[in-house]
């Protein structure tokens, strides 16, 4: 019971850091709205309720936030998404092949 919790809430907070790096002012709305589709129309309810590594995919989200609008997250908020996206690639093959498709991205916008 403590682990689905602990996932569920690893997902609230970063589809919670997604919303703000594309709506930073109004955040609240926006979030909510997103959780709710996303429990509605999507399996993501449904994962978080299962003890697997496929819940783990979303934090290829979190890459994409830490990529694309990571002047938007604070230096403490991507420290702590870099272990969150070594856990994901330990734990499924599939998470490395989507880390290995944003490196590219990555090494050509800061480096």
């Amino acid at each position: 019971m403590a682990v689905v919790a602990l996932q569920c809430l690893l997902t609230a907070w970063i589809v919670w850091l997604v919303v703000r790096s594309f709506a930073p002012r109004r955040t609240i709305p926006p979030y909510l709205l997103l959780i709710l589709l996303l429990s509605a129309l999507t399996g993501m309810s449904w994962y978080c309720s299962l003890i697997m590594p496929d819940y783990l995919a979303r934090s290829s989200i979190s890459r994409l936030s830490a990529v694309f609008a990571r002047d938007t997250l604070s230096r403490a908020e991507r420290l702590s998404l870099y272990p969150i996206a070594c856990w994901a690639i330990a734990s499924h093959s599939t998470h490395l092949l989507l880390s290995g498709t944003l490196l590219p991205v990555w090494r050509r916008r800061w480096w």
